[in-house]
């Protein structure tokens, strides 16, 4: 697998396209950030300081041993709004309203990314399938036996 993998070449185009939309996904993920925290009578706060608390948010998230950081971002994110001179429930509801909406949004990105790049067709189980026709007899059997 790593022979594999040190085979592998990103070209420049394909280099600037991943680039392209790393920045998109991270500018994106801070202006969620700063959307909730308008919504949670937070505003005026720059957006240096928004990025600050969106990257202390990152790093938690990167060092959490739970599944997308959950816990450890909220407390890191708390903590930086306190940091940054927003304190009490406001700077609670803001990171809570930001969490919920970049990890459900996410999934449902996902979720729909996922059906359209399948075709939209359901998916198939081996149960869902008509059994396979019986042609013939059993080995070893013969129509004598049919009459016993």
């Amino acid at each position: 697998m790593l022979v594999a993998l040190q085979r592998m070449q990103l070209r420049a185009p394909a280099l600037a396209r991943v680039t392209w939309w790393g920045l998109v996904n991270w500018w994106a993920d801070i202006a969620c950030l700063a959307c909730a925290m308008q919504d949670s009578d937070l505003a005026g706060l720059s957006i240096g300081k928004i990025r600050v608390v969106w990257t202390a948010g990152a790093g938690a998230a990167s060092l959490s041993p739970t599944p997308a950081g959950i816990g450890a971002v909220e407390i890191a994110m708390v903590a930086g709004l306190d940091a940054v001179g927003f304190k009490g429930p406001s700077a609670i509801t803001a990171v809570l309203v930001y969490r919920v909406i970049a990890l459900e949004g996410a999934v449902s990105l996902w979720a729909v990314l996922y059906s359209w790049l399948r075709g939209a067709r359901p998916p198939t189980s081996p149960l869902d399938s008509p059994p396979p026709a019986i042609s013939g007899s059993a080995p070893g059997a013969s129509g004598d036996d049919a009459a016993i």
